[in-house]
């Protein structure tokens, strides 16, 4: 709902472009602007991290404030919030949280954001800290609308959940594919059809040797008469002590102007040194 020019309500799931690392939210968004600054509150939760459900245990709330500058017919933007996050409603993790974005240089977007913890657990006790957990810095190139270039950066660490458990396939694509440098190519030659390639490259310190990613997917919009999008994926995962590929196919159709089914499938393929994993993944 907008009040006004500088006053807008969200309630729903909404992903805040102005802090947009930090996900969705399942509740209230508010912003007030004021000339060049702004600043908001968040009230709600996270959707659920089994099946991006609506959970009201993983319930959080912060607030932000920022600035944005406008140089001849370009935009930068700041804006620093901090954020409690929990779980059945104990501290799952609070941190301070910062993102810049620009268009300064023509046909390029940079995108930079950074984060600290200001929460740890001792012991099971509660303690206040502050631990950088990293940066990611993103710059997109797109010199027309039929190619898109990118490349970035990401040296954010495994972020620990005191109360939140993730899946094994879930740690291991987030882990796998997150950290380090990446590339990638977004094509839309055709009406309908797009294509997109990237590859990610990471070695640090004590790794054996270097965790390699590769991802490709294509999609073709609305085929006529029937009206459905399908899609096919494929994520490539090699590492030190991980072998592993993701083979994924979707189909979506819009029903009316407002509603949706997708069916999709995914078929997960890992080889430890420790053993095999095999999972088939069916969901609606």
């Amino acid at each position: 709902y907008k009040f006004n020019e500088s006053s807008n309500l969200w309630f729903g799931r909404h992903l805040n472009r102005r802090v947009s690392n930090i996900s969705s939210v399942d509740g209230l968004q508010y912003e007030q602007a004021f000339s060049q600054y702004y600043v908001g509150v968040i009230a709600g939760s996270r959707p659920d991290f089994n099946d991006m459900g609506f959970n009201l245990k993983l319930f959080e709330y912060g607030g932000y404030f920022g600035r944005t500058d406008t140089v001849n017919n370009s935009f930068m933007e700041n804006t620093l919030a901090v954020m409690q996050q929990t779980n059945n409603f104990k501290t799952d993790r609070r941190f301070l949280y910062f993102q810049h974005s620009d268009n300064l240089i023509p046909e390029v977007n940079l995108f930079f954001s950074s984060e600290a913890d200001l929460f740890k657990k001792v012991l099971n006790i509660g303690q206040n800290t502050f631990s950088l957990t990293g940066i990611f810095v993103s710059a997109n190139y797109t010199p027309d609308h039929m190619v898109s270039l990118s490349l970035s950066y990401d040296a954010r660490k495994d972020v620990i959940y005191y109360e939140t458990y993730k899946s094994l396939a879930d740690s291991l694509i987030d882990h796998e594919t997150r950290q380090g440098f990446r590339a990638g190519v977004n094509l839309h030659l055709i009406n309908n059809l797009f294509i997109g390639l990237s590859a990610g490259y990471r070695f640090q310190p004590g790794d054996p040797k270097p965790s390699r990613n590769f991802n490709g997917i294509i999609s073709y919009g609305n085929i006529p008469v029937i009206d459905v999008t399908p899609s096919v994926s494929f994520t490539r995962l090699i590492s030190s002590y991980i072998d592993g590929s993701i083979w994924g196919a979707s189909l979506s159709k819009y029903l009316t102007d407002f509603a949706s089914i997708t069916l999709n499938y995914n078929h997960n393929q890992y080889k430890f040194l420790f053993g095999d994993l095999k999972q088939n993944i069916l969901s609606a």
